[in-house]
């Protein structure tokens, strides 16, 4: 609305007087739309006009205003439900305006585990090529979470938030370096994703020095001897005895392991990394569908 004595009448008979500034039916940008009333000029009035489909062709081929846009139609068409009654007249709504909730901006997509000193550098590649790619992907089920891709040992504040952070992530991606099974978080890591049905994704490091060697039999037979005592203690104090651990690493290893390969090519570790994200499957994928009806 630019000027004008203007009523918008819903189809209740409700009144209210849009002024300068005030948007109408916006849902039919985000979404299909039935208007829910009319509205009246009592004088003469300039509005501006917006067409949705026109709207829609120019915002998809711009591919940063397209990501902004559907971030924004989530958080629009997630307020427009929890309404009482629909209407064409609604508050000016901006992104900050609004959150999803305080456990959608918590989710990560995925979760990536590592022994910091041997993969401590591939952890934080792998973490922000993935996040670089969810973000591109404004149809991504991640894309609208502020970590998506959650790395322990640059997001980690707390030790003792460490399982939140794994019980808020769909998948576990796990480098898989020499000494990953010999680090006590690691193995609570592994053992809270499977205990909760976390999707694990296990990534082989291909480069010199990370030749990973899977658990054997003679592994599980020398459990007791394979942590020092104050590794066992750890775990043991997070209620983990050494049958439930032992199960877990098992189970971690059923997947087949995907590569990723640091020192190849920028094309080569581009499509290692896209393999990986096809593997990295949200539990919630119908967060994604509450919008993008007009893109």
């Amino acid at each position: 609305v630019e000027f004008g004595d203007l009523r918008y009448v819903h189809r209740h008979d409700q009144e209210c007087t849009p002024t300068s500034g005030d948007f109408l039916s916006e849902a039919a940008l985000w979404t299909k739309w039935e208007h829910h009333g009319y509205l009246l000029a009592d004088s003469n009035a300039v509005m501006l006009n917006l067409n949705a489909e026109s709207f829609a062709q120019v915002v998809s081929s711009h591919e940063g205003s397209h990501a902004s846009a559907v971030r924004f139609a989530k958080k629009f068409l997630h307020y427009l439900n929890l309404l009482a009654e629909p209407s064409d007249m609604l508050p000016a709504f901006g992104m900050d305006d609004y959150e999803l909730s305080g456990t959608e901006e918590l989710r990560h997509i995925a979760f990536i585990s590592h022994f910091k000193l041997e993969a401590g550098t591939e952890a934080t590649l792998i973490g922000q090529q993935l996040t670089s790619m969810v973000l591109d992907d404004p149809t991504h089920p991640g894309c609208e979470l502020v970590v998506p891709i959650f790395v322990d040992s640059e997001n980690l504040v707390d030790l003792r938030r460490l399982k939140d952070d794994i019980l808020s992530s769909d998948n576990l991606i796990l480098l898989l370096t020499p000494g990953l099974l010999s680090r006590p978080w690691c193995l609570v890591e592994i053992h809270t994703a499977v205990a909760n049905g976390i999707n694990i994704i296990p990534v082989r490091l291909d480069r010199p020095g990370a030749n990973f060697k899977y658990p054997r039999e003679d592994f599980y037979r020398s459990r007791s001897s394979s942590l020092s005592s104050e590794a066992w203690q750890m775990i043991t104090h997070e209620g983990i005895s050494a049958d439930d651990l032992e199960d877990a690493i098992r189970h971690a290893f059923l997947p087949i392991a995907l590569p990723f390969s640091p020192h190849k090519s920028a094309s080569i570790r581009d499509a290692e990394l896209r393999d990986i994200l096809k593997d990295v499957s949200a539990s919630e994928v119908d967060r994604a569908q509450m919008a993008t009806a007009a893109f």
